[in-house]
């Protein structure tokens, strides 16, 4: 699909070699960019079931999987000082719904836990990293 504005304008345009004249997206299966926590990112591996949902469409959830960790940590430019590690998903877009550029939250199904495992597992990683760095 092509996705560049007011097209018919640059017509008899000068363009030199090299130049970006139209920008082309391809809707059927989008990727997803999502930040996730440093401190979480252990949960996270490639191949893991992800779920989209995009703020235009809060009741259509959009399905896809994990398909690449990026190797370094980002602190933010705004917002929260934590630093984040880029997680890619691709997602099945049949409806053409999601656009890009467009925002929502995911969810990254990294399994089953007990839940006394998910209350303590904060705590539990806390003093396994501060208590560590006393030694």
């Amino acid at each position: 699909m092509v996705t560049t504005p007011k097209l018919p304008e640059k017509i008899g345009q000068h363009v030199n070699r090299g130049d970006l004249i139209v920008t082309i997206h391809e809707l059927q299966t989008v990727r997803a960019e999502i930040s996730v926590p440093e401190k979480e990112i252990s949960e996270v591996s490639l191949g893991q079931p992800v779920l989209v949902k995009a703020r235009a469409y809060p009741q259509t959830s959009f399905h896809g999987t994990v398909t690449a960790i990026a190797p370094v940590a980002t602190k933010p430019e705004t917002g929260p000082t934590e630093k984040t590690i880029l997680v890619i998903t691709q997602l099945d877009n049949p409806s053409l719904l999601l656009k890009s550029e467009m925002t929502g939250n995911a969810k990254i199904y990294c399994g089953k836990r007990r839940l006394l495992d998910l209350v303590t597992r904060r705590l539990t990683r806390y003093l396994r990293v501060e208590f560590w760095s006393w030694w």
